[in-house]
């Protein structure tokens, strides 16, 4: 079975994957941390992290009937749908109070748009992502000095101000995010992971994981 994990950037998604994978019967994800963010390798090298997955170079593997493989994405549900037999999808949705908003927002900013990506072809990659995402023709001028918000804001042709990118955070991360127009089999809301950890085990219990506490430890 595949557990497809469903969730924005800055909810702790890919450490949530790989904290699940260490409880059986799921099959353990291989992570690396970086700084402070977590970074998994699923089956599918990552592919449906990516703003624009390509499918062409998907080749689903066989799995044990009883095994649970988790698959991290940002909002392509709907296409792993397409392509996997036997999931169960899961929604960590978005926060709606504004405390916990921030909360979010902070994280994103802090484990991705103000990082400075030292590894050249990790850095190459996000670049190239950020213009695959933004349709951008013109290469983006890559240099060590500058953080990925800038990467973000050059693709959108804007110069990088102060004023400039307290706005784009403010559009970008601030203002309501709609869901994703996709019936999931459940939804957990970013609150109950501070405020309400219970369902949350329920929730992946009724799924067949008898996770612990321990998943709980990034949420602060």
């Amino acid at each position: 079975m595949f557990l497809i994990i469903d969730y924005e950037q800055g909810c702790g998604g890919e450490r949530l994957c790989a904290d699940l994978s260490n409880f059986a019967p799921c099959v353990k994800l291989n992570s690396t941390k970086i700084n402070t963010q977590t970074k998994v390798d699923d089956i599918f090298a990552n592919e449906f992290l990516k703003p624009n997955p390509d499918i062409s170079k998907i080749n689903i593997p066989q799995i044990k009937t009883k095994d649970i493989q988790i698959i991290p994405t940002h909002r392509h549900t709907d296409l792993l749908e397409k392509i996997l037999k036997n999931i169960i999808s899961v929604r960590i949705k978005w926060p709606s109070d504004f405390y916990f908003v921030k909360k979010a927002v902070a994280k994103q900013l802090d484990k991705y748009y103000f990082n400075q990506v030292k590894d050249p072809m990790r850095l190459a990659g996000h670049v190239r992502m950020i213009m695959q995402q933004h349709n951008v023709k013109q290469p983006l001028k890559i240099q060590g000095n500058k953080f990925i918000i800038d990467y973000e804001m050059e693709a959108k042709n804007l110069e990088l101000t102060t004023a400039n990118k307290l706005d784009f955070i403010k559009k970008t991360f601030l203002e309501n995010k709609d869901e994703p127009d996709y019936h999931y089999d459940y939804v957990i809301p970013y609150e109950h992971f501070y405020n309400n950890q219970k369902s949350v085990l329920d929730t992946f219990k009724k799924i067949g994981i008898n996770a612990t506490k321990k998943i709980f430890i990034p949420y602060v």
